[in-house]
């Protein structure tokens, strides 16, 4: 079967996105990772210096001096408890007493709701008193709102403090945002900087096979020109020697004739290819083109019209039968059990000319060479046929695409867009 390819051997142009995207989806879960390690650094030390704060306003209820809440902007409450969770000394938003003072473990509790923090320590026992300090912690502004309650040695005691944090989150936020900015744009700088190196790696491969095509171009246009010429010179002379050699001799001529007409073909198709013209495009019947292939391979050609009906589509009627010669020809070379099936079938807004055989079908190797000029397998195939039909598909608006066949063999589909509806 003639097989090439265009482009189906490069990278896929989706490669450099899922690459990309990874890239990005890493990027993401790297700083949702930092995030959250960020996340829990700062609510370590705000944590920290909550424990901070209650100590030291621990330390000034126990020593008696005076409490200045202007030095504690941060505390919103304060409040010293006893064993059984009775106020000994409140401040601001502290509870009036501690439910179940007796639960709470000896590393304390704390908890954050919005912007406020909440720690609760339990203290030990608390420290004899002497008689000098006692009558200092009572005339201590701290004591004022005191409740007249001794403080008896070998009793526990409890601290409660709420501490206001929406500045050091507000911070946090800011640094984080800030962060992420500039994680996003240093990533989209490099993911565009990546982009732009590629593309312009692939324009500078591009912009070279173009300038070699061109060349090719040149070369096989004038190549076919040239061989015209003495081709004409060869079929003249032929004719002559017919006329004067002997009977027996005749096949050889005919041999002559015969290989003379494949190089001019050949040399033809080289010069269709590299025609750019869209041909001479018109509104055809696939009917038509369906008849013209039933008569030329009768019932050799198994023909599976689902369409329902004549169709239109908008190509060069020569053409479209080029093609669709091209994939039976191609189909009858790869021989099998089944004779070759064409089908048409309509799907949305196109048309589906499907070629399939029972063959050996492609080898994977060479798979991702379809369509490709001057490949072929066949031990006398030009590599030309294919890649002909694929440049006539391809300006007509369509495009040529291979599968393989279940139970073996290969599917050619000629997909065209249809032009108005059923005649």
């Amino acid at each position: 079967m003639d097989m090439r390819t265009t482009s189906a051997d490069r990278r896929s142009p989706g490669a450099f996105f899922l690459l990309s995207l990874s890239a990005a989806v890493l990027g993401l879960m790297f700083f949702a990772l930092f995030f959250r390690i960020e996340t829990i650094r700062q609510r370590s030390q705000v944590e920290y210096r909550a424990l901070q704060i209650q100590s030291a306003l621990v330390d000034v209820y126990h020593t008696g001096m005076a409490f200045n809440p202007d030095e504690w902007p941060e505390v919103s409450g304060f409040g010293m408890y006893s064993v059984h969770g009775e106020s000994l000394f409140r401040y601001g938003s502290a509870p009036d007493s501690l439910d179940r003072a007796a639960d709470i473990p000896l590393s304390g509790t704390q908890k954050i709701e919005g912007s406020a923090m909440t720690i609760v320590r339990r203290m030990g026992s608390a420290p004899e008193v002497r008689p000098m300090m006692q009558g200092r912690m009572r005339n201590a502004p701290m004591m004022q709102g005191r409740q007249n309650m001794p403080l008896m040695s070998g009793q526990p005691q409890y601290s409660w403090i709420e501490i206001n944090i929406s500045g050091s989150l507000s911070q946090s936020r800011w640094a984080l945002f800030l962060l992420a900015l500039f994680v996003s744009v240093f990533a989209l700088v490099v993911l565009l900087a990546v982009y732009n190196a590629r593309k312009l790696s692939e324009y500078r491969e591009r912009e070279r096979t173009s300038f070699h095509l061109v060349q090719l171009g040149e070369a096989a246009r004038t190549l076919a020109h040239e061989i015209k010429n003495p081709l004409g010179v060869i079929r003249l002379q032929c004719a002559t020697l017919r006329r004067t050699v002997p009977e027996d001799r005749l096949r050889n001529i005919d041999i002559i004739e015969e290989e003379t007409a494949r190089l001019a073909g050949l040399s033809d198709r080289i010069r269709e290819f590299l025609d750019n013209s869209d041909g001479t495009p018109e509104l055809v019947h696939t009917g038509a083109i369906l008849n013209r292939l039933r008569e030329r391979y009768g019932d050799r050609l198994s023909v599976a019209e689902s369409s329902g009906g004549n169709l239109l589509v908008y190509i060069d009627p020569d053409r479209l039968m080029q093609i669709l010669d091209n994939l039976v020809s191609n189909a009858f070379d790869a021989g099998g059990s089944e004779p070759p099936m064409l089908g048409l079938e309509t799907s949305r807004s196109l048309l589906l000319f499907t070629v399939s055989d029972s063959g050996p079908g492609v080898a994977p190797e060479h798979r991702s060479r379809l369509f490709e000029l001057f490949f072929t397998t066949k031990t006398k195939g030009s590599g030309i046929g294919l890649a002909l039909a694929a440049k006539y598909a391809k300006q007509a608006g369509g495009a040529i695409a291979y599968a393989p066949r279940t139970g073996g063999g290969s599917i050619f589909t000629l997909s065209l867009p249809a032009s108005g509806g059923k005649k």
